[in-house]
């Protein structure tokens, strides 16, 4: 499991029944059913154009990402439901 925001992946390895393990250089955790991210490789700040210049915007909370993504968190493993 992996997306662009955290530069690399978040879980990887031999899937089992309680999903796959989780990286160590990034903390995860659910908020309403949905995974949250914090971490060193995580983006500082999305770039978007706005009048003629770029916007930086920090998606974070207090160091989390919140993802659109759903899922199970069981001692150390990820199992995504999808989003």
């Amino acid at each position: 499991y992996g997306m662009t925001e955290t530069s690399s992946q978040v879980a990887t390895g031999k899937r089992s029944e309680t999903g796959i393990p989780l990286l160590n250089h990034l903390e995860v955790s659910l908020v309403e059913g949905k995974i949250a991210i914090r971490g060193p490789s995580l983006l500082t700040a999305y770039a978007r154009p706005s009048q003629g210049r770029w916007v930086f915007e920090d998606p974070k909370e207090n160091g989390w990402f919140l993802t659109e993504d759903r899922g199970v968190l069981h001692e150390g493993f990820l199992q995504v439901l999808g989003r």
